[in-house]
């Protein structure tokens, strides 16, 4: 990596080129969450069977592959760049949402589960209810 010297002029055409390939790298990386994010979204409203193991990944590289193109735009990018960032944030919001409802079901079902096994693995010893009277 070459690094500028001290009172060197900036080339600001190479800097113009370097913040729109920037851009437009961070374009096909955004593509690409939001094409996965879709997906996921459209199997959590579906209540489809889901990989989470193989999302959870795919959505981590393309976290990791943002946050490294992040570093290499301007301060100020353009309106585009910034309209784009706001409509990917609204489909984040609404896959945490719909996770959350996810997560909140699979939590109740695990307490029924739960209740359902010590329900048949007590024998009524400790029951305040005698086990002539219990209903299975």
């Amino acid at each position: 990596m070459q690094h500028r010297q001290r009172n060197t002029p900036i080339d600001i055409q190479n800097a113009g080129e370097d913040a729109q390939r920037s851009e437009a790298a961070l374009a096909r990386c955004l593509d690409r969450l939001e094409y996965l994010l879709d997906q996921e979204t459209g199997l959590l409203r579906a209540c489809s069977a889901i990989d989470f193991m193989n999302l959870n990944q795919k959505k981590a590289l393309l976290l990791l592959e943002f946050m490294r193109l992040s570093r290499t735009l301007p301060k100020h990018v353009s309106p585009g760049v910034g309209a784009r960032l706001r409509a990917v944030n609204d489909r984040l919001s609404e896959n945490s949402r719909l996770l959350g409802v996810h997560l909140s079901a699979m939590i109740e079902m695990s307490k029924i589960v739960i209740w359902s096994i010590q329900s048949e693995d007590s024998d009524g010893t400790y029951s305040t209810t005698p086990s002539g009277l219990r209903s299975r």
